[in-house]
């Protein structure tokens, strides 16, 4: 494990590397093992290593671990308990084991309690979206492509 202190992990599967100096547009980056996808581009970096990389000052250097589906949802003005999403799958690599979205009733704190629903994104065999909502789900989602 390295100790860095500019750039982090959002979750398991995001690394963020934000640019720290005012007029510099390129930096270093340390990506962990593993292959990872620039958000913006399509470029792949080999992990395990540094690597300079070119960010303009309104895109921040984001990468993506090899083999994971990441849910991007349509900009909302508002959110409420009826609201519908739309979630565009963007998938790196095979797609692994998909992703998770938890999701409460938008009523109570009982999501505190381990009281939430989960909707799982995966691809099939055949590379097809599959999507399976565990509880009652609450909250509608449209998976599109």
């Amino acid at each position: 494990m390295r100790n860095l202190d500019d750039e982090y992990l959002l979750g398991d599967d995001l690394l963020v590397a934000p640019m720290t100096l005012e007029d510099g547009t390129e930096r270093k980056v340390y990506l962990p093992r593993g292959k990872w996808h620039d958000f913006w581009k399509d470029a792949v970096y080999e992990g395990g290593r540094e690597h300079l990389v070119h960010a303009e000052y309104d895109r921040i250097p984001v990468f993506v671990r090899e083999n994971c589906i990441l849910p991007l949802a349509e900009p909302v003005e508002a959110v409420g308990k009826d609201k519908v999403f739309t979630i565009h799958p963007k998938v790196y690599g095979t797609g692994g084991e998909g992703c998770v979205l938890y999701e409460d009733d938008f009523e109570t704190f009982n999501y505190e309690k381990g009281c939430q629903n989960e909707v799982r994104i995966t691809r099939n065999r055949d590379g097809e979206m599959e999507v399976c909502r565990i509880g009652e789900a609450r909250r509608r989602y449209v998976v599109a492509g």
